[in-house]
């Protein structure tokens, strides 16, 4: 976490490079492009859903559809 909060700053400061070089001077990629999130481990990271979660999830989205 503390390598995480010392570079925090940097790694802004390169993707806000990156992007206004790409988008503003060389027009390499489109204006319209999403910009992808940071992942950064900090105390609160939740590694993901589990298994369990998601197949129950995945049961509930296919029981609503059939309701539509």
């Amino acid at each position: 976490m503390v390598h995480t909060i010392n570079t925090a700053v940097d790694i802004g400061k390169t993707q806000y490079q990156l992007l206004t070089e790409g988008r503003f001077i060389d027009s390499v990629t489109a204006f319209n492009d999403t910009i992808h999130n940071n992942i950064l481990p900090l105390l609160n990271f939740n590694p993901g859903r589990t298994p369990a979660e998601s197949t129950s999830m995945l049961s509930n989205l296919l029981n609503d559809v059939q309701l539509f």
